[in-house]
């Protein structure tokens, strides 16, 4: 032991014999008192437990033979506690102040968490634009684009912003004022060789006169929502495409694979059978003519423009005309009053009604059909019936190409009904009108 500790164990060995010799309580406080400089002491415990063990083994020694060694051991090992419970304090003090430092670090983790949350949302410039359409107060955060020409004070706008956004915003001023509502607008902006897209918001101050401005960096969202666009005409295109050979295969090679079996077989038939020559000659015409119906359809549908700049009337005419050329069917087409439709309603009745025929030429094993074209105010609608075989609509099949149907209905808010039973045909009605609500529907005849 050192100095500091052999004092320290004098002084526990008059402690303790004091203790045992009656002094209680006050004994009992000398020993709490060493425990407590016992603290300060490195490896405190052990220097407690030495001077216990020095004190106790000179005390027995004394009183070898007493009857009363029991009971000073049991009254020393009191005395020993006594002197430990500063540490167990301590230990218990050091524990709480673990869990406090974990609650303390809980708590900062949420602050931060909210902190965020908080913040997230917040535009990325603001700037406030006074009556005379100066720059009354404004916050740039570190790491925004550098967009802004000036950052004073009470200068014009137009000497802070880029004239790009100038254009647009300069303009909109007076309205906001006036309308109390919000604009938002979107403009790009090339910036060291660099196209950027930001979002510009105009919003009125309550009871005042000015204007906040919001200005977004919408960079990354453009190029995804672009990203995405491209994706989706790429699939649009790749699906017209499949479209279009597909109906070349269905219709133009069928014919012209029938004429040809027909035109190698005719020599032959006028030398066996001449009669039978002039009914296949009529046939070769038919497929013939069909196949150019077909080709003329086609090459009108790889130029969009073709279906937009030509009248329902003879968009139909067309259609049937092709159908016509290809099978026995007897088509009837009636337009009351040629339509002028939106691009995009126009667009939708003609590939439904070239639907609903391709449908009935594989599928209905009918005799007749008609299409049937009506406006009446400016509600359109488009009515297709057939007299074959029909279906029921629960069992129906999606390569009957239905879901499209619907779908092309939906884009253009027209309501799509369908009527069908076995053996009593099918009928597809397609009506729209302006400002109606996307709808669809299917119901079965009573019939």
């Amino acid at each position: 032991m050192n100095d500091s500790a052999q004092t320290f164990a004098t002084q526990y060995t008059a402690a303790l014999e004091s203790y045992l010799d009656g002094e209680g309580e006050a004994a009992l406080r000398r020993a709490y008192e060493l425990g407590r400089r016992a603290l300060e002491y490195e490896s405190g415990v052990l220097v407690v437990a030495a001077a216990h063990h020095q004190a106790l083994q000179a005390i027995l020694l004394r009183k070898a033979g007493d009857d009363t060694g029991a009971r000073m051991i049991n009254a020393a090992a009191d005395f020993f506690s006594e002197c430990l419970s500063p540490f167990e304090m301590a230990r218990r003090g050091f524990q709480e102040s673990i869990a406090s430092l974990r609650d303390l670090n809980e708590a900062l983790h949420r602050q931060q968490r909210d902190l965020r949350l908080l913040l997230s949302p917040m535009p990325d410039l603001l700037l406030t634009i006074d009556e005379q359409n100066r720059l009354a107060a404004f916050f740039a955060p570190p790491g925004f684009p550098s967009i802004l020409k000036a950052r004073e004070v009470g200068i014009p706008l137009a000497d802070v912003l880029p004239d790009e956004f100038n254009h647009t915003i300069l303009p909109a001023l007076p309205e906001v004022r006036q309308s109390q509502q919000v604009y938002r607008m979107e403009c790009p902006l090339t910036i060291d060789g660099q196209t950027l897209y930001f979002e510009l918001q105009l919003s009125p101050v309550s009871d005042s006169r000015e204007v906040l401005l919001v200005i977004d960096d919408i960079t990354e969202r453009k190029a995804i929502q672009m990203a995405l666009y491209q994706q989706a005409q790429e699939v649009a295109a790749l699906n017209e495409r499949q479209r279009l050979a597909r109906d070349l295969h269905d219709a133009v090679s069928q014919s012209l694979f029938s004429a040809s079996i027909i035109a190698e077989s005719l020599p032959r038939l006028w030398e066996q059978n001449p009669n039978k020559v002039l009914p296949n000659l009529v046939q070769l015409h038919r497929l013939i003519r069909s196949a150019a119906a077909e080709m003329r359809i086609l090459l009108w549908e790889l130029r969009p423009s073709n279906l937009v700049n030509t009248t329902m009337d003879i968009l139909l005419t067309h259609l049937v005309n092709a159908v016509q050329a290809r099978t026995k069917m007897t088509i009837e087409c009636t337009v009351e009053r040629t339509p002028v439709l939106p691009e995009d309603v126009h667009i939708a009745f003609y590939r439904i009604a070239q639907e609903s025929l391709n449908n009935i030429v594989k599928h209905s094993q009918a005799t007749e059909a008609s299409i049937h074209l009506t406006v009446e105010g400016e509600q359109a609608r488009l009515r297709i019936r057939d007299n074959g075989r029909g279906f029921r609509l629960e069992g129906a099949s999606s390569g009957l190409g239905l879901g499209t149907m619907r779908e092309r209905a939906q884009i253009i808010g027209a309501s799509l009904e369908l009527v069908s039973e076995p053996g009593q045909g099918t009928e597809i009605t397609v009506t729209w009108a302006p400002g109606r609500e996307p709808a669809t529907r299917s119901a079965t005849s009573a019939s």
